[in-house]
């Protein structure tokens, strides 16, 4: 009695050298799609948390005399917000400060809470505070300085707090920017009238130098 043929499931060499380029292809393909889904994530998730800053920061100074709060960061930089002062001003608002005063982009894997050094555990964030004691340069120096003290005084149309958005030895500290060798790619910045946005890099302009170069959204002329 003759017998059948055996019958190989294996695959032959070919089909899985085809299989793999074909993964290899859709790989490539979806990629791009996933990285922009998530970079739209993170900016959400950032915009979302700069409109509870904001809202925090109005309260604040409704119930302070119009005064935002006061942070004496002349020669610290804009990301210069200490735990001490976190937790008089914003932390009944907000909470924990670790939990709400740092982006959620990129840049989060390179500047977090976790890190000794800078110790943002204590005196730094990672967002930008532009009620800010330094000189500012770009379009508004001077006397043109925004007055962004209270609530009087602060014009609806400019930020109030925004992602760090910085450069120093070559590299760009921003919310898609961990530490790159690029110019920035943007920021996102909440309005004090409580707008929110993303502002591409070419529409940033240096207004204050600390250790670094730190950046906002040009102003209007």
């Amino acid at each position: 009695m003759t017998k059948p043929p055996s019958r190989h499931n294996a695959f032959t060499l070919t089909e899985l050298v085809v299989t793999i380029g074909i993964i290899l292809l859709l790989s490539a393909l979806v990629m791009p799609s996933l990285q922009r889904a998530f970079s739209s994530s993170s900016k959400t998730k950032c915009l979302n948390r700069l409109r509870q800053i904001q809202t925090a920061s109005i309260t604040y100074a409704g119930e302070n005399n119009g005064l935002f709060p006061a942070v004496n960061n002349s020669y610290w930089g804009p990301n210069y917000f200490p735990a001490s002062i976190y937790d008089q001003t914003l932390k009944p608002y907000l909470g924990e400060r670790n939990a709400i005063m740092f982006c959620q982009g990129e840049l989060n894997k390179v500047r977090n809470p976790q890190l000794a050094s800078p110790d943002y555990a204590k005196s730094y964030i990672t967002y930008q505070y532009f009620n800010y004691g330094g000189d500012f340069s770009g379009t508004l120096t001077g006397s043109n300085k925004p007055n962004l003290t209270r609530t009087s005084t602060a014009p609806g149309s400019l930020p109030l707090w925004g992602c760090m958005a910085t450069s120093g030895g070559g590299r760009s500290y921003g919310h898609s920017d961990p530490g790159v060798s690029r110019p920035l790619s943007g920021m996102c910045v909440v309005n004090v009238d409580g707008s929110a946005r993303w502002v591409n890099g070419t529409d940033l302009e240096a207004y204050a130098y600390s250790a670094a170069t730190f950046y906002w959204p040009t102003p209007k002329r």
